[in-house]
């Protein structure tokens, strides 16, 4: 013997759904509330605004260069040899999607067009601050003589006298 004919059984089920979907609206609204006055609190308190934390992968191989080089390494060796070793190809036998992937290039340095990951350098790519640093350093090792050698700054007339002697203007 049921207890609910079906139509009463239909009625209550949509009185159920009709309720949760009441609830999670509220529960939204409520979260959203909170949400300003935390951001609104903070703002007031003269503390610095947190904005978006910093990405960090899920997959635990993408947090060191290594580990995200090898990974996908692994995964453009075992696609079929037809198959081309774009990104989409790459990411379908992996987890990860490209949105992810190209995040973590642009993490640790490399161009998003630097592709497929057989191209990318064994050592993390550098930003280029040690060739800034030598050029820095020659720099004023280069005028530190040339103020010592005579007590004049006049190394670069100098070096134009002596190299504009040697070339030769073609017209």
């Amino acid at each position: 013997m049921a207890m609910f004919s079906p139509e009463e059984f239909l009625r209550l089920l949509r009185e159920t759904a009709e309720l949760n979907r009441d609830t999670a609206r509220l529960l939204h609204d409520q979260a959203e509330v909170a949400h300003r006055r935390t951001r609104r609190n903070m703002l007031r308190s003269g503390r610095p605004d947190p904005g978006e934390p910093p990405w960090r992968p899920v997959n635990p191989n993408f947090r060191t260069y290594a580990g995200f080089r090898e990974w996908m390494l692994a995964l453009e060796y075992s696609l079929l040899r037809e198959q081309k070793p774009n990104k989409t190809n790459i990411c379908a036998l992996g987890s990860d999607s490209v949105k992810t992937v190209n995040r973590a290039m642009e993490h640790f340095g490399l161009s998003l067009k630097c592709w497929p990951p057989s191209s990318w350098p064994e050592h993390m790519p550098s930003s280029g601050g040690h060739a800034l640093l030598a050029v820095g350093v020659l720099l004023s090792v280069f005028i530190s003589l040339d103020y010592l050698s005579d007590g004049k700054l006049n190394g670069v007339i100098n070096w134009c006298h002596f190299f504009g002697g040697h070339l030769v203007l073609r017209g």
